[in-house]
């Protein structure tokens, strides 16, 4: 038995049934960067033992985000700057500590060479830059 998060419910994810009697199972399929929490249940033919104690909580390795940030505005201020501002992705699809954001610009038609990064380490979502 599965519980997610710490306040979960223990009939919320359906049983995992092994195929042995092996004192040791991997659980696969889980969702990255979440609490969980298991239970054992040993079974037969005549049914169910009590389940065994709650384990220890931990929260599964983080991973890259898979939600991407949506642009809304994005305008001159001047002959140097330019003001963008998007939407954050979904909060479930960030699978990790939210860090903040990454912003990569370019003049068009020039080569990957001239990419310029700009790294924001706050949620802020509203941005105004000066190209250099």
């Amino acid at each position: 038995m599965i519980l997610i998060g710490e306040n979960g419910d223990w009939e919320q994810e359906p049983p995992i049934h092994t195929k042995s009697n092996l004192a040791a199972h991997q659980v696969t399929g889980l969702q990255p960067f979440t609490v969980y929490s298991f239970r054992v249940i040993a079974v037969n033919k005549l049914g169910h033992s009590p389940p065994s104690k709650e384990s220890y909580y931990f929260v599964t390795l983080r991973e890259a985000p898979k939600g991407k940030p949506v642009t809304t505005i994005a305008h001159n201020t001047s002959a140097t700057s330019v003001y963008i501002s998007w939407k954050a992705p979904p909060p479930e699809s960030i699978l990790g500590e939210f860090l903040g954001y990454r912003i990569t610009y370019r003049p068009r038609d020039h080569h990957t060479d001239d990419v310029k990064e700009i790294y924001i380490r706050d949620s802020a979502v509203e941005v105004l830059f000066r190209f250099c």
